[in-house]
């Protein structure tokens, strides 16, 4: 998803255009510029596929600014096989996802210091989206874990447990082959490598349990 926002410096506006991956909520490419063009979108699209590398027929969801429209962002997209998809007209929320960063970025960052020139709210920027934003900051949306710690959660959130059933255990469990699961429940500790995942699994009775893999 992409959007693009201003903020105001004594020098004039500053433009931050953002690519964001709705998987994670991760800010996956960004450009700054004083200028509104193309080029804005199209430099945030190319750290995306730079950092991302995706498949074709990724879909790119955008609102209906003129920037997303022009011919060499959408050849962009094309030349990627990228499959460009736009906001209903007049429709904000379509874009909810950047919006509520932008809403985040400004509270957070933005409004409460005041930017003499662009080079300060750019590295003001940066450090948010690259050293806070994607690496330390609590998403709700990620079980209140922070993106890039949220992907790399996921990338050891399937593991294999051996089907059993232990008639002498107080509540007898099956568990699959192969099971994986959301973040909701998701907690870090010491043990298991840092970090142990919860399941709900049922019991018997209907009831459910919560189990550790790594128990």
């Amino acid at each position: 998803m992409g959007d693009i926002t201003s903020i105001w410096t004594a020098e004039g506006w500053l433009y931050l255009a953002v690519v964001i991956d709705l998987f994670s909520r991760a800010v996956v490419g960004w450009s700054m510029s004083r200028w509104l063009k193309a080029e804005l979108v199209m430099n945030a699209f190319a750290m995306a596929l730079n950092q991302r590398q995706p498949q074709p027929e990724l879909i790119m969801h955008t609102d209906r600014g003129s920037q997303y429209v022009a011919d060499r962002y959408v050849e962009l997209l094309h030349h990627h096989g990228i499959v460009p998809s736009m906001s209903r007209k007049g429709n904000c929320w379509d874009n909810a996802v950047a919006e509520s960063f932008f809403h985040t970025l400004k509270t957070e960052c933005v409004y409460l210091e005041t930017f003499e020139t662009r080079d300060q709210a750019q590295d003001a920027i940066f450090d948010y989206i690259e050293v806070f934003y994607n690496r330390q900051r609590r998403h709700s949306a990620n079980g209140n874990l922070a993106p890039m710690v949220y992907e790399q959660a996921q990338k050891s959130a399937s593991f294999f447990v051996r089907k059993s059933v232990d008639r002498s255990a107080p509540w007898p469990l099956q568990v699959y082959p192969l099971v994986t699961i959301g973040f909701s429940n998701l907690s870090k500790s010491l043990a298991c490598g840092g970090l142990v995942v919860w399941i709900n699994a049922f019991h018997k009775d209907g009831c459910y349990r919560k189990v550790s893999p790594c128990a």
